[in-house]
């Protein structure tokens, strides 16, 4: 049986606790080890991220903090959203993290197995 590292679990509180509860009950579980990349997301991290193609949202595409709040679940303001409604996650394999599509299959399969 895995467990997250000392990181993870300081990535993963920033989410909201049913996230928290589906990832360590999905970690027990799991075939393989796993970490957390993200849970909170600034505006500025999330404009990077898709400048740099790392994802589709575009903060600047948004005219208010809550129409980009609707689609971006990472981004938390402190009013309307309080912790992450989303959360990153990587395979841990031999040490290092792991982002071959095989194993985010497995991981996503096994966490959304532990949410229902």
């Amino acid at each position: 049986m895995y467990r997250l590292g000392k990181t993870s679990n300081k990535r993963l509180d920033t989410c909201n606790s049913d996230i928290q509860l589906i990832i360590r009950e999905s970690i027990k579980v799991s075939q393989i080890d796993f970490g957390i990349a993200q849970g909170e997301r600034t505006v500025e991290q999330q404009q990077e991220y898709f400048n740099e193609g790392r994802s589709k949202i575009n903060p600047k595409a948004y005219e208010t903090i809550e129409a980009l709040l609707l689609r971006a679940k990472h981004i938390v303001d402190g009013v309307i959203r309080e912790k992450a409604d989303a959360v990153d996650v990587y395979a841990y394999i031999n040490g290092k993290a792991n982002w071959e599509k095989h194993n985010l299959s497995y991981l996503g399969g096994v966490i959304t197995s532990t949410a229902i």
